[in-house]
């Protein structure tokens, strides 16, 4: 996966610091070892010398072979002495190895060229942070989804057939989407999320995120017209990153908005490979919309429609503005 040079200079910059803090907490532990272990000290710089002396034959172009392997012989015999003295006096046996976050790189980033796995689990967090600084991951909360905004008085109904309220009716949908969360792993049910706008399907679907992240998952949230966007620049104006790749990989996708983006053919092409190819994957994607069953199957392609219905959990939102009463309830209280 590419990404752009923001990305790769953010991550880079992570794990530099990561190594600087280890190198510089070795450097502690070492004065410490020093200051109070003198005789455990001089077996330790010795063993220093050894391995520099045989660094500088091999670069000198040296090659007494009879005397090098002295003094490899010398080295692991100190590594021995230093290893007894150091469970003598009660300390560990690699207690003066460095120590670093990631042994196979030793918090370079690379090995032999090749770029380690811990720098490439650093650039995909930071592609997934820049995907999601403009979303408000912070601000929702299943605690704090109140259920009393929904009417809980049952309507009649003409058919005298049994009715369910608003309220039960959000409150199937509310335990759904935190035993979703709570058991969320790679390959779970897709979600659409469909209802009038300030229902409450931003805030469920945040807080899906927010139970998803906590649980070590990457998750990515976006607007559709702001991720259409995005791939429009990146696909016709070779603006560096690797967008799609990223949606493609993440644990979760949460596309909201579906249905405000400006529709296009690039656009409408864009959202069904996203959807497709996340499907072909097992990879999940929830996605929520303003729109109605009927305006989805009128704009979009039948392709995708079909995707929709066929692979996907509906969860139809009802109620009245969340918002507009929570705002009329402020007002209320402003005044008095």
């Amino acid at each position: 996966m590419g990404y752009n040079r923001e990305i790769y200079e953010s991550a880079k910059s992570f794990l530099d610091g990561v190594r600087a803090k280890n190198i510089k907490a070795y450097g502690k532990k070492k004065k410490w070892f020093r200051d109070n272990y003198p005789d455990g000290a001089e077996i330790e710089r010795e063993i220093a010398k050894t391995a520099v002396l045989v660094a500088r034959m091999l670069v000198s172009g040296n090659s007494d072979i009879s005397k090098i392997t002295k003094i490899k012989e010398k080295n692991r015999e100190l590594i021995k002495k230093l290893g007894i003295f150091l469970k003598e006096v009660g300390l560990p046996e690699d207690y003066l190895r460095p120590c670093y976050d990631c042994r196979v790189c030793l918090d370079t980033g690379y090995v032999d060229g090749v770029m380690c796995r811990c720098l490439k689990r650093i650039l995909q967090k930071e592609a997934y942070n820049s995907l999601n600084k403009l979303s408000p991951l912070s601000l929702s909360s299943f605690d704090s989804f109140d259920l009393k905004y929904y009417d809980p008085i049952v309507k009649a109904d003409p058919k005298g057939s049994k009715t369910t309220t608003q309220r039960e009716k959000m409150s199937n949908i509310y335990s759904f989407c935190k035993n979703y969360a709570k058991k969320f792993n790679v390959g779970s049910t897709n979600i659409l999320m469909m209802g009038e706008t300030g229902l409450g399907k931003t805030h469920l679907s945040l807080a899906i995120a927010n139970e998803v992240i906590r649980n070590g998952f990457g998750v990515i949230y976006v607007s559709v017209p702001s991720i259409v966007c995005k791939l429009e620049k990146e696909r016709y104006r070779y603006v560096g990153g690797k967008t799609e790749d990223i949606l493609l990989e993440c644990d979760l996708l949460i596309l909201d908005d579906l249905g405000t983006e400006y529709r296009t053919q690039f656009s409408n092409s864009a959202i069904y490979n996203i959807i497709n190819s996340r499907l072909l994957c097992s990879k999940s994607t929830i996605i929520s919309t303003n729109y109605t069953i009927q305006s989805i199957e009128s704009d979009y392609s039948k392709r995708l429609v079909s995707r929709l219905w066929g692979e996907y959990r509906l969860l139809k939102f009802c109620g009245t503005d969340v918002r507009t009463q929570k705002a009329v309830e402020r007002v209320r209280m402003t005044s008095n």
